[in-house]
């Protein structure tokens, strides 16, 4: 939060709000693919390690399945 206040401070000591917006808004969204991306590699893991490669296959273009197999696993 620091670095984002350093960076949107303007001239006189004001902020500029839509830049800070904006800024904690990247950084959301970049913690979330990042968690999202943790997640689907420990389904990766269960599904090898089970030997389960069609639903490892599946749940790797179906959204549904996946959230499915995220169950399963107690990951979601």
């Amino acid at each position: 939060m620091k670095n984002i206040k350093k960076e949107v401070e303007i001239v006189g000591g004001n902020f500029d709000m839509c830049k800070a917006f904006d800024d904690m808004m990247k950084d959301s969204r970049m913690e979330g693919r990042s968690e999202g991306e943790n997640l689907m590699g420990k389904l990766n893991q269960k599904l090898i390690s089970q030997g389960r490669i069609d639903d490892l296959l599946l749940a790797s273009t179906d959204n549904t399945y996946r959230r499915k197999m995220m169950t399963e696993f107690g990951l979601a």
